[in-house]
């Protein structure tokens, strides 16, 4: 059974999860950024890594962002010996400066963050095409079925006659190491220079004479708003391999990027619902979170108050994903009007070059709503060139513009039928794909009134939302500091039973419920004289569409009845329960009522959860009657009245049990 859940002011007197440097990473589909929260001037600071300083041209940005690419290269200079480059050294290798005769041969891995905790059959055949490495099924062994395992990536190396095979898992896994080591490198150059103050090593003196950081060990990842449990499973074990040794959480990239909006903006309303659509480079996430302002006090409306220091709840309300929406499929949109003009087979052309000139080209369109623009595409390999005008590039965004307003009109009615909210009081943008002025005006016909929010970096903000919520983890940054960054995430995906041979799922934590989340459904035993059950733990990520949790079966044994037990009950019933943690833990149990023994540890947990509540509540009223220390004596001997009424009522609270639902499914 599970206990006492901690509230998020329990972090204000917690000691530290873990040592070593805690920092949010942005692990996207086409760029990547880092970022860490420095105390010193209460903000998240967006890291240059260094690594890309050599090689980055990023309009003034330089090395803050990582292009989420790998490839092998054979070194001559260090006897032949084979490197995984990353990032911009690895787009530099590719010499995308074009007209160099010694241009490497080897594959780049991009977009692979898209073939994570997919099967082979699941897969757009036609887009995979597309890639410049070879995608293959897995190949089961002995000790793993087909499902358990991961897509081989086969990848030429600049050595013709060598390949290396590796995982989508392994590929992260690489990018994130990269991105760590440097972050690492950055803290070690400049944290006493520019006087950060970091999680991690806030004990730590600015004038301390070893300038090294601390190492880091500690990671928030963002996640789409489409990923299952079992693909967090394995973005935390490709952090792991990258050297995240200390604590490894995730976070929905869109209610990150709400977290950094939170921190930043004026407030100046008590409430406001908003929406953060946040389209990056592979996919589209849409969240809408609740804003809640702590009321002004009767003295604060006496004094000049600024209303920027007052400070805010959040809450998400719901979550939306299309795991193939972004910015690469529109660079392969134009990549195919280029293709089809022309009359260039496709297989002769070398494909991530005219899709690193799509991407260029499609950013100056980008830059400027002026109808007689238009960008010129070489083809390479040919003579035939392709005028890209305005008038067709808007024309080639129509089905991802459909396809968006879609995702955004489903989301608008969720909220309403779930009468939570019943308008959007403000659209926050999010993503380098939200920068396409057609886009942006797509969203604002869906919501005229609406001024639609730019304030936050579209390249930055996840970073600095998912560097937020690693401070929170830490417990090591006062929450006063954060008071206006705190969320309260939700389960993204319904969760629940999955019923033998295919005869429905039962849902016991329904989708878009705040985390911490927890629900129960009763189940009646097809036989009642059985020796255990096992559950098959599911997520509903679609229509009859259902991932396996990180374990798929959970197996419980049962009391064994005698024979009188069996003869005096018709049927036999389990309690299901299961909860979902702030970190995304996943628990399942069962509460067997013909146990005796765990009837007593049911009761035992039940009274001590209500003894501390009571306990919680007394010190919230002792605070209350203390915190004024003008109170007079006819309030006082109020307030002691009240607060005794009050114990009355809790000691009755404690006496009583809350009774349980009866509806139950068969389960076996």
């Amino acid at each position: 059974m599970s206990t006492k859940e901690k509230t998020g002011l329990d972090h204000e007197f917690s000691s530290p999860v873990s040592d070593g440097i805690w920092i949010g990473i942005d692990l996207g589909t086409s760029n990547s950024a880092c970022a860490v929260w420095d105390s010193t001037r209460g903000s998240s600071k967006w890291m240059r890594l260094p690594n890309e300083l050599a090689f980055s041209q990023q309009n003034g940005k330089i090395g803050r962002i990582m292009p989420s690419v790998v490839r092998w290269e054979q070194q001559q200079q260090r006897g032949g010996k084979m490197e995984t480059l990353v990032g911009a050294a690895a787009l530099k290798s590719q010499q995308y400066n074009y007209g160099q005769a010694n241009k490497s041969k080897s594959s780049l891995l991009q977009s692979v963050k898209r073939l994570l905790g997919k099967s082979f059959q699941e897969l757009d055949r036609e887009w995979i095409q597309t890639l410049d490495f070879d995608v293959l099924p897995p190949n089961p062994t002995e000790h793993e079925s087909h499902d358990q395992q991961s897509l081989r990536l086969v990848a030429r190396t600049s050595n013709s006659n060598e390949t290396i095979t590796t995982t989508p898992e392994d590929v992260l896994a690489e990018q994130l190491k990269a991105l760590r080591n440097s972050s690492q490198v950055y803290l070690d150059r400049y944290r006493v220079k520019k006087k950060l103050k970091i999680p991690g090593c806030c004990a730590l003196s600015n004038n301390d004479a070893f300038t090294l950081a601390p190492r880091i060990r500690n990671v928030v990842v963002g996640v789409p708003a489409h990923f299952s449990q079992r693909h967090i499973e394995l973005i935390k074990s490709a952090c792991r391999k990258a050297g995240f040794d200390g604590h490894v959480g995730t976070c929905l990239e869109s209610t990150a990027a709400a977290m950094a909006y939170g921190l930043t903006m004026q407030e100046t309303t008590k409430h406001a619902t908003i929406m953060v659509v946040d389209m990056g480079g592979g996919t589209t996430d849409i969240t809408v979170v609740t804003q809640q302002t702590k009321p002004r006090t009767v003295e604060e409306d006496c004094i000049d108050v600024d209303e920027s220091s007052q400070h805010s709840s959040y809450q998400v309300l719901l979550t939306r994903g299309d795991e193939a929406l972004g910015g690469d499929d529109i660079d392969q949109a134009i990549m195919d009007y280029c293709i089809r003009l022309s009359s260039v087979e496709a297989s002769t052309l070398d494909g991530p070059e005219l899709r690193e000139k799509c991407r260029k080209a499609k950013e100056a369109l980008c830059r400027t709503e002026d109808p007689s623009s238009s960008e010129t595409i070489a083809l390479n390999g040919s003579k035939q060139t392709v005028v890209v005008t305005q008038h067709d590039f808007v024309e080639i965004l129509q089905p991802w513009l459909q396809r968006a307003k879609d995702l955004i009109v489903r989301a608008k009615l969720d909220l309403e039928s779930s009468k939570l909210a019943s308008t959007i009081d403000e659209v926050v943008l999010v993503g380098g794909t939200t920068r396409i002025p057609a886009i942006r005006n797509m969203i604002q016909d869906i919501f005229p009134p609406v001024e639609l929010s730019t304030s936050l970096n579209p390249m930055s903000s996840v970073a600095q939302g998912l560097a937020i919520e690693a401070a929170i983890m830490s417990k090591e940054i006062p929450l006063h500091e954060l008071k206006s960054a705190l969320m309260l995430d939700c389960v993204p995906h319904a969760i629940g039973v999955e019923l033998p041979e295919g005869k429905g799922f039962v849902e016991i934590i329904p989708r878009n419920a705040s985390l911490p989340a927890q629900g129960r459904a009763i189940f009646t035993l097809a036989d009642k004289n059985q020796a255990g059950v096992t559950l098959k733990a599911v997520e509903k990520v679609g229509v009859d569409r259902y991932e396996p949790m990180s374990r798929e079966e959970f197996t419980f044994l049962l009391r064994r009845l005698t024979p009188l037990e069996l003869k005096a009950m018709n049927e036999r019933s389990i309690h299901v329960g299961m909860k979902v943690d702030i970190d995304g833990k996943f628990i399942v149990s069962i509460f067997d009522e013909n146990d005796p023994e765990q009837v007593r540890k049911k009761e035992w947990f039940e009274r001590r959860e209500r003894k501390q509540e009571a306990v919680a509540e007394l010190g919230y009223i002792k605070d209350l009657l203390l915190s004024d220390s003008d109170t007079n004596l006819e309030q006082l001997f109020l307030s002691l009245a009240l607060f005794g009424i009050f114990v009355i009522y809790i000691a009755v609270k404690i006496a009583f049990a809350n009774p349980v639902d009866n509806e139950s499914t068969i389960l076996g």
